[in-house]
C-alpha cells in the first residue's frame, strides 16, 4: 500500500513515546507499526536539502515549483561540497527545524577520496542530523557523470547508501543513478564540455525523481 512522505510524520504522539518504539522497531519488517504511530495529519512541511553544486546550480532541483504549497525548500547546498565539508557544518544544520532531509551528497566524495571512508562520514552525518529531531530522510544514490574515472568509486559508494537506506524505516531512496541508467532517449543528459554536472535536462530529471518520491507517486 502506498504511503505518502507526510503519513509518517508525528503531530501528537510523545516524542519520548515515538523514540521508544522506533528504538524497538527497527527491522523492515515492522515498518508499518512505526508508521501507523507516524500517521498524524499536518499542514506544512518543511524540506531541508543537504547538497552539492547538483543543487545550487539548479535552485533546489526546482523543487519550490514541482510540489504544492504546502511543502517549504531550504536549499543549504554548496557548490564542491562532499560528506567532509558538512560534518565541519553540522552544528548549522542541527540547528534547523525540518520534516524531511534531503540528502544529495557523493559526487565530490568520489572525486576527493574515492571510497575511502565514504560511510562513515556519512552515517556521522546522518547521525548528528537525527539527534535532536525526528525526521524523514531522502538519501539519493547520485547520478555516476560521465567522467570515466569518477564513475567506480560512485557507484560503489551508491551501493552503501542503498544498503543503508535498508536499516531504517525512516530512510528512503532517491535512485538517481538508477534513473540515469533507464534514460536512453536525446538529448544526453550531459554536455561535452562537462562530463560531472548534470545538463539542464538531467537536473530536470533529478527534480521530478524527488516530486515523485516526496508525492508518493
Amino acid at each position: 500500500m502506498s504511503m505518502r512522505v507526510h503519513d509518517f510524520f508525528l503531530r501528537q504522539i510523545p516524542i519520548s513515546f515515538v523514540l521508544l518504539f522506533i528504538g524497538c522497531y527497527s527491522s523492515k519488517k515492522d515498518t508499518p507499526i512505526i508508521l501507523a504511530l507516524l500517521n498524524q495529519p499536518t499542514s506544512s512541511y518543511h524540506i531541508t536539502i543537504v547538497g552539492d553544486s547538483l543543487s545550487q546550480l539548479s535552485d533546489g532541483f526546482g523543487l519550490k515549483y514541482k510540489l504544492p504549497t504546502s511543502y517549504s525548500i531550504r536549499d543549504m547546498s554548496v557548490a564542491g561540497y562532499g560528506t567532509e565539508d558538512w560534518l565541519v557544518q553540522s552544528p548549522e544544520l542541527e540547528a534547523l527545524s525540518t520534516d524531511i532531509w534531503l540528502i544529495e551528497l557523493g559526487v565530490n566524495d568520489a572525486n576527493l577520496y574515492g571510497t575511502t571512508n565514504f560511510l562513515t562520514r556519512y552515517k556521522e552525518l546522518l547521525s548528528r542530523l537525527e539527534k535532536n529531531s525526528i525526521s524523514l530522510f531522502i538519501l539519493t544514490a547520485v547520478p555516476l557523470t560521465d567522467y570515466v574515472d569518477l564513475r567506480p568509486s560512485i557507484k560503489t559508494n551508491n551501493q552503501s547508501i542503498r544498503d543503508l537506506v535498508q536499516t531504517k524505516p525512516n530512510y528512503k531512496l532517491a535512485d538517481i543513478e538508477k534513473v540515469f541508467s533507464t534514460y536512453s532517449g536525446l538529448p544526453p543528459l550531459y554536455s561535452l564540455n562537462d562530463p560531472v554536472h548534470p545538463n539542464q535536462l538531467g537536473l530536470e530529471i533529478m527534480g521530478n525523481e524527488y516530486q515523485r518520491i516526496l508525492l508518493g507517486f
